[in-house]
């Protein structure tokens, strides 16, 4: 129950900062995730989103 709730209030936090317009993923991972920039937790919260991010904007048609 806990991890679900943790996991929709990440996604609502990454939903307002894009719509801020953040697109650094360094940034969005530090807020997203709670975590400073050059903290390995931030790197490696930031390798995680940039794997979402990449695979979800990525259509099928593109994917090879």
């Amino acid at each position: 129950m806990k991890r679900a709730k943790t996991l929709k209030l990440r996604s609502i936090k990454m939903q307002e900062a894009l719509g801020q317009g953040i697109v650094d993923l360094g940034r969005l991972a530090a807020i997203v995730y709670g975590a400073n920039p050059r903290n390995t937790k931030a790197r490696s919260a930031t390798a995680k989103l940039r794997y979402l991010v990449l695979n979800v904007s990525k259509s099928p048609s593109t994917k090879k």
